[in-house]
């Protein structure tokens, strides 16, 4: 994804409050063109997802534990990472907000919705 024209990313080192040493990163994608709106965003601690939002998700992600697949929006949670289906539909802002509560992540900066469409380059 990080290479992909499609996608526009974002990310942010995450600090521990409790320490100067531990640090993670958020990284928000969010497809420029797919409607409705399709956005993942993580949370990685040493490289690693433990948590994660996929919204609108392109793929099906298959649940190895449970033995089923969820193709709608979904949370995964390290250490199982299984998709749990979530069944609301909010606006950027609030998926935000959402994933910032349930990581328990504070925001110093506001966060901006991610470009949408493509610029055409047209001669003048």
């Amino acid at each position: 994804m990080a290479n992909h024209p499609d996608y526009a990313l974002a990310s942010s080192i995450v600090r521990f409050s409790d320490s100067r040493v531990l640090r993670g990163q958020m990284i928000i994608a969010s497809h420029r063109l797919k409607e409705p709106a399709k956005y993942c965003f993580s949370l990685l601690f040493r490289n690693e997802r433990i948590l994660g939002l996929d919204i609108e998700p392109g793929r099906s992600h298959r649940n190895l534990l449970r033995g089923f697949s969820v193709m709608e929006t979904h949370w995964q949670a390290w250490p199982k990472m299984e998709a749990e289906p979530y069944a609301r539909n909010l606006t950027f802002g609030l998926w935000v907000t959402e994933f910032l509560n349930r990581a328990n992540v504070k925001c110093m900066h506001p966060i901006k919705a991610p470009p949408r469409g493509v610029q055409l380059d047209l001669p003048l």
